[in-house]
């Protein structure tokens, strides 16, 4: 089955027999994201606006873990209660504007799974973008350097 990215130019495919050992066949989502443990840490944000992470990792199947998307793919099935995806803000001093406003750090199979099964949005983790914090950091230990 072919699924096409939501604000990507490229669609990505998984073997129908992981789709129906998944248990998707006839599944119509009935909320905008999957299941997920409630934590303060965690927001749903927008397919849309999640780069994904790139993979080029031999797997069984164009990147995909077949036992892992089919795990996952069962797990929204029956509604089971899985765990947020990591993203990065890309929103945090960047010039100019990114494309998207987070990056894919962790997650692949459940970012991917969301889209085949028809969710507009995922449960995320929003992790600060490193390369600001760290910006800022070492700013910030060149300042104290020059007050002493």
């Amino acid at each position: 089955m072919r699924f096409l990215m939501p604000n990507h130019p490229y669609e990505f495919k998984l073997p129908d027999e992981w789709w129906v050992e998944g248990r998707m066949e006839g599944f119509t989502p009935q909320s905008e994201a999957y299941a997920y443990p409630v934590a303060e840490s965690v927001i749903v944000v927008p397919l849309a606006d999640v780069q994904p992470l790139r993979r080029n990792v031999e797997k069984d199947w164009r990147g995909f873990d077949r036992g892992r998307m089919i795990s996952i793919l069962q797990g929204i099935a029956s509604k089971k209660e899985i765990p947020a995806i990591d993203v990065i803000d890309l929103t945090c001093n960047h010039h100019p504007k990114p494309q998207f406003r987070y990056a894919l750090s962790g997650g692949f199979h459940r970012f991917h799974a969301s889209i085949a099964v028809g969710f507009r949005s995922i449960p995320a983790i929003v992790r600060p973008d490193l390369d600001a914090f760290f910006l800022a950091e070492g700013e910030m230990q060149s300042q104290s350097h020059r007050d002493t």
